[in-house]
């Protein structure tokens, strides 16, 4: 019985030092969310990544037909960062970012005349692309 006080104070140390406090992390206000159930991540790599001619024409192309696809929640075209560091691949010249409601969405916007239309208009621009599509 005489352990009873003991643990009781115990608890009462650790508590008051914190110990079982919860992560800073875990108090942080969550980050908003990215809309859409159905991420498509393309990375594309360029023929001739300093032709700022191809890249405008590249650009205005994929603006374009991004604009024109009722079935995309949001989108995204970026640069490569400059954060070399041996796990960042920043080798590729564009990334785009789309998201949709749903996997039936994205199989919509696969068959979408405008995006037909950019793959052909743009193709000839690139030398790779690597698409990684991401579910939640």
């Amino acid at each position: 019985m005489k352990r009873r006080p003991f643990f009781t104070a115990f608890t009462g140390l650790i508590a008051g030092t914190g110990l079982f406090a919860f992560p800073s992390w875990a108090k942080m206000k969550p980050n908003k969310k990215i809309p859409g159930g159905f991420i498509h991540h393309v990375f594309f790599w360029f023929k001739e990544p300093d032709n700022k001619e191809k890249n405008d024409a590249f650009l205005k192309s994929l603006t374009s037909f991004l604009d024109e696809v009722d079935e995309i929640m949001a989108s995204h075209v970026g640069l490569p960062a400059n954060t070399p560091r041996e796990v960042v691949d920043n080798s590729y010249t564009v990334s785009l970012i789309v998201t949709f409601k749903d996997k039936a969405a994205h199989d919509a916007y696969q068959e979408h005349p405008s995006h037909k239309k950019f793959i052909k208009e743009s193709s000839d621009i690139w030398e790779k692309v690597q698409i990684y599509d991401v579910i939640s």
